[in-house]
């Protein structure tokens, strides 16, 4: 989770130098998919240590239980006498990680909230350029000599 917040920063960092709305969603929806992917990985771990402890044989008989766990759902398999503790720690392990990745995705929402107002902002200068580029006729422009020429000449 720390490297995932490390690698949000610094792109959330490169997004306000150059600020685009799109930079923003993608920013958002790769970092909650590798949320996804933490909470994934952890389910494969606690499978593979089902499946190499000897516990459940069969890897996807060990994902379904560790992931029923994880999830805190819980699983129809009742381990032997020895391993019954294994799915609430299993649980436990699940909540505290689901608790960590809500807290920091909350952050992040945040984070990315402020990059859609720098974004807003950055737009909205640009906008003001053009129109104050479009608007303003710079000095010594032959349009404007002429213009005054021929007033000048109409009154004379």
């Amino acid at each position: 989770m720390r490297l995932l917040t490390g690698r949000f920063d610094k792109l959330a960092q490169r997004i306000e130098l150059r600020p685009a709305w799109w930079s923003v969603d993608l920013l958002l929806g790769f970092t909650v998919f590798r949320m996804l992917g933490l909470h994934l990985l952890s389910i494969m771990l606690w499978s593979a240590a089902l499946v190499y402890g000897g516990i459940i044989p069969g890897w996807a008989a060990a994902a379904r239980f560790a992931a029923l766990s994880y999830t805190t759902l819980g699983s129809h398999l009742i381990l032997t006498d020895q391993w019954y503790m294994l799915s609430p720690i299993i649980a436990i392990s699940g909540m505290f990680t689901f608790a960590w990745t809500a807290s920091v995705l909350v952050s992040i929402v945040g984070k990315c909230n402020e990059l859609r107002a720098v974004v807003r902002a950055a737009r909205q200068q640009r906008r003001d350029a053009r129109r104050q580029a479009t608007i303003t006729v710079p000095p010594g422009d032959p349009a404007e000599a002429g213009g005054a020429e021929a007033g000048a000449s109409r009154s004379g």
